[in-house]
């Protein structure tokens, strides 16, 4: 006698209930069971003795035992792989449904004896979710959100305006739609994909929604035995946005004002970059290229005067630099004194011949560009006497 009361007061030690509450449509809930004493080979059951057959999930040492498994909780029940080893016996149900209210209750078994660990009382509440769009007038269309998580058996999803009459905006029954009972302004504008059931996605598209389109609309989706689910959406419909007749004048007024500043900026940009030009007529003894800037040059400065890919003069170190100038204008170039100190950097050229653009550049020692300048040198041929004889012109 006294074997059997310690074995009843053991038996009611171990078991414990507990209730959860849970909206549908969230990812997953956790039914908790644990145990401290984990036997040899056991047997794990979570059941609901409301169901046939009865068994949620059922795990052994050999891993997950499918085959008897209810079928509303096939691929959406599992536990830890390591329950059997820790004694953490808490089961996940994935994507909860009304019709997953009920209590269920997680036994062990071993050798023949099984006892009972846990119960759980599980409550899934319908959700109400409620949307707001807004939506101008003219758009191609507006999509009402209204979603399920899981469609467990035979499905009738209608979408309506409690303020018409008739209320129906749109109705699919089972897989097909059934608009006998539709609101004619709604006729040909609406429209719900047609895997509806298999997704549970029962939203609407409403094409060309109109200013009177505006309203709530109710999402009512009934599965059979179970709670109808509501999803309301609240449609605004704006006019299009029109510019007063004055904000018209003023961005009119603004575009043209940019178009004067961006044609005067790229005038001056012209200006700025225009490359000045030196007229020399063939046979001329000298002409100058002038270089000059009030900027302090270093003296450790390097100068070089630059046609296209040859080197016209190169001052370096203090002094010319011959050996780095082209042959075809040795003895020909000439630059100022203290050119560095005054800042006239200009070019001395003998008999010019050939015209094009020269560069005057400036670096540092170690190579940056300090100063850049071009001159563009336009050769005429000579046209006038070259020589007289008897006061008589000749000609070229």
């Amino acid at each position: 006698m006294k074997m059997f009361v310690v074995f009843v007061i053991l038996l009611h030690v171990s078991q414990h209930a507990s209730a959860l509450e849970v909206y549908e449509g969230v990812e997953s809930v956790l039914l908790v069971c644990q145990d401290t004493s984990v036997p040899t080979r056991p047997t794990l059951m979570w059941t609901r003795h409301d169901l046939d057959p009865p068994i949620v999930h059922e795990r052994n040492d050999a891993g997950d035992e499918p085959r008897a498994q209810n079928q509303r909780y096939r691929r959406r029940t599992s536990m830890k792989t390591d329950s059997l080893r820790t004694g953490d016996f808490s089961l996940t149900l994935r994507n909860p449904i009304i019709s997953d209210s009920g209590t269920y209750t997680c036994t062990i078994t071993a050798f023949g004896n099984t006892r009972t660990l846990t119960a759980v009382e599980l409550q899934v509440k319908v959700s109400h979710p409620v949307f707001t769009l807004e939506v101008y007038e003219g758009a191609e269309s507006v999509l009402l959100p209204c979603h399920i998580p899981f469609v467990s058996g035979p499905t009738t999803g209608v979408w309506s305006r409690s303020d018409l009459n008739p209320p129906t905006v749109h109705q699919r029954q089972q897989e097909e739609d059934e608009l006998t009972d539709q609101n004619q302004r709604y006729r040909d504008r609406t429209s719900m994909k047609t895997d509806a059931l298999q997704t549970g996605d029962f939203s609407l598209t409403l094409r060309k929604p109109h200013i009177f389109d505006s309203s709530s609309y109710t999402c009512t989706i009934r599965v059979t035995g179970e709670e109808p689910r509501l999803t309301d959406v609240q449609l605004q419909v704006k006019e299009p946005y029109m510019f007063p007749a004055e904000a018209s004048v003023l961005l009119a007024f603004l575009l043209v004002a940019l178009a004067v500043i961006v044609g005067l900026s790229v005038y001056v940009r012209r200006l700025l970059n225009k490359v000045p030009q030196v007229m020399a007529d063939s046979g001329v003894e000298t002409v100058y290229l002038l270089c000059k800037t009030t900027a302090h040059l270093p003296q450790d400065a390097k100068v070089e005067w630059k046609k296209s890919d040859r080197k016209v003069h190169v001052y370096e170190n203090g002094s010319d630099q011959p050996g780095e100038q082209h042959q075809y204008y040795r003895g020909r170039t000439k630059l100022n004194e203290d050119l560095l100190k005054s800042g006239d950097l200009s070019l001395s050229l003998k008999y010019p011949t050939e015209g094009g653009i020269y560069t005057c550049t400036v670096y540092s020692r170690k190579g940056n560009i300090l100063l850049k300048r071009k001159v563009e040198l336009k050769v005429r041929e000579f046209v006038g006497c070259k020589a007289t004889v008897n006061n008589n012109c000749f000609l070229c």
